[in-house]
């Protein structure tokens, strides 16, 4: 994980990582139910986010019957969540020394779970601290749309492969944890090319993040002169899918 890069990004990684309000309140929906189904009736449930980063999922989980703790190895990024919400608790900490030794009702992680290594030592660590987690990803695809697919063919075509940080990629290693219920809800959401254009430019998302700068400005000559010479109208919007993938996992 490029901690630099989350550093530098922390201001606008919410902007660049966008994800609508429709799939923020299924999130919040689904932990709630799950929380009510399968932890005792209480007033107020406790909840713990390993790699939080500026809270822009589990902060949509606080309210005052619920105690939101966060935990990241970025403190820039963790600025961020706390300027959104001072009333929950953030510490700078790795997901495998998880810096608590009393139980929560629930762990969340959100577009985490692919950057934690090795994971068989993080499930010893979870197991410590809850017997229920959710593992899942919410995000708005920014590679679905005519300039991305141009740039990242012309990164293949200067032989540069940028591999993504996929959950698929752990599946197998999570089904051996426990009883599982997997929620998933997809929308349409709309967003102006000029904004993905903006951020391809500044290489803002993990795929393009180790691109070498000769290799991507070379690439954005090229994608400059194909917008140019097929009159692509960057200020137009786009409909792209926007996704939520939840795994809720009764941890053996």
């Amino acid at each position: 994980m490029n901690l630099h890069k989350f550093s530098h990004l922390a201001s606008v990684y919410d902007e660049t990582r966008p994800v609508p309000e429709e799939l923020l309140l299924f999130f919040r929906n689904e932990v709630i139910n799950y929380l009510r189904t399968n932890c005792a009736e209480k007033k107020r449930y406790s909840l713990l986010s390993i790699g939080i980063g500026t809270g822009r999922a589990e902060l949509s989980l606080w309210s005052k019957n619920v105690e939101l703790y966060g935990i990241d190895i970025n403190k820039e990024m963790l600025k961020v969540a706390k300027q959104r919400n001072r009333s929950v608790y953030t510490c700078v900490a790795n997901a495998l020394e998880i810096p608590f030794s009393h139980s929560f009702d629930l762990v969340s992680m959100i577009h985490t779970i692919q950057f934690v290594k090795p994971i068989t030592k993080f499930y010893t660590q979870l197991k410590s601290v809850s017997k229920n987690v959710c593992i899942g990803d919410l995000y708005t695809s920014l590679y679905d749309n005519i300039i991305v697919s141009y740039y990242v063919n012309e990164l293949e075509k200067n032989n540069y492969f940028t591999p993504s940080n996929s959950l698929d990629k752990v599946e197998k290693e999570l089904e051996k944890w426990g009883n599982q219920v997997i929620k998933n809800k997809e929308i349409r959401a709309k967003i102006k090319l000029e904004k993905i254009y903006k951020i391809i430019k500044s290489q803002s998302l993990s795929r393009f993040w180790n691109v070498p700068l000769e290799i991507h400005v070379k690439v954005m000559q090229s994608l400059d002169y194909f917008i140019k010479k097929e009159k692509i109208e960057l200020y137009e919007e786009v409909t792209t899918p926007a996704k939520a993938i939840l795994r809720f996992i009764d941890l053996n």
